[in-house]
């Protein structure tokens, strides 16, 4: 896991963005909206059931890797705070 913040938000599907103040922000390829890292896309598309299970265990494990180790003020960039991130992740993967 020697991979740059950047460069697992980009494997997640995502892409930062430098705003006119220097923020940055990820954002889905090909959409000006930015990505709520708590509610990814799969949420929406699969029904319940294990398939969705797995996508959110999965993708909170693959979050918790990514954000363990980053500051605050990271988190900050993409408009999460440590608490909200570490309730999100300790959620058992059958709830949303």
């Amino acid at each position: 896991m020697g991979e740059t913040l950047s460069a697992q938000v980009i494997s997640m599907g995502g892409r930062l963005v430098a705003n006119r103040s220097g923020a940055v922000k990820a954002e889905r390829p090909g959409r000006m909206a930015g990505i709520d890292l708590l509610q990814p896309r799969f949420e929406s598309e699969l029904a319940a059931g294990p398939r969705l299970w797995l996508q959110r265990w999965l993708w909170r494990r693959r979050l918790h890797a990514v954000f363990r180790h980053e500051a605050d003020t990271a988190l900050e960039d993409f408009g999460l705070s440590r608490d909200r991130l570490d309730r999100y992740l300790a959620q058992p993967f059958w709830r949303a």
